[in-house]
């Protein structure tokens, strides 16, 4: 479960877990192990809460003291595609704003790549360009983005640490 450190003033920091995936765990000892682990984390961080993004509703204990955050920070929806098809069948599949928007960013000259993050430092100015796009587009659309240091431990972590679901 990846489990992100934000500061706040005052020297204060809050610990953010998005969409952990505690539907693999079979019984409340292995999950409540991995939340005693977290605990753990935030009493060395010295964080003041645990925000947790579950992907499903979740029960956490009978004492915690459990808030329901006004808005969550994650999509309230994801859409898993299959990307092995042509592209002709997934364009065929999309709703035909969407294709039209994807063309008209064509024409506009944008440009998607891959990179790897083993040679991030490489990529830097093209982190910082994403990094600057987004926050441009959260403040034109009414979002709010993650902070960069999100997106660089989202990067940073390996292929298949990420839920499958």
């Amino acid at each position: 479960t990846l489990v992100i450190r934000h500061d706040l003033p005052l020297g204060l920091n809050y610990l953010y877990a998005p969409h952990p995936d505690f539907s693999r765990f079979t019984s409340h000892i292995t999950r409540d192990t991995v939340l005693r682990e977290i605990e753990n984390i935030a009493a060395q961080e010295k964080s003041v809460f645990l925000k947790i993004d579950p992907l499903t509703p979740l029960v956490i204990c009978d004492t915690c003291l459990v808030y329901r955050a006004a808005r969550s920070l994650q999509p309230r929806e994801t859409i898993m595609i299959d990307l092995t098809q042509s592209e002709e069948t997934l364009l065929a599949a999309m709703h035909g704003k969407t294709r039209y928007n994807i063309g008209l960013a064509e024409r506009k000259g944008v440009v998607v790549k891959n990179f790897q993050f083993s040679i991030f430092n490489f990529y830097q100015k093209k982190f910082e360009t994403f990094c600057r796009l987004l926050r441009e587009t959260a403040t034109r659309d009414g979002f709010r983005a993650h902070p960069k240091e999100y997106y660089k431990k989202l990067l940073g972590r390996s292929h298949g640490q990420f839920p499958s679901k």
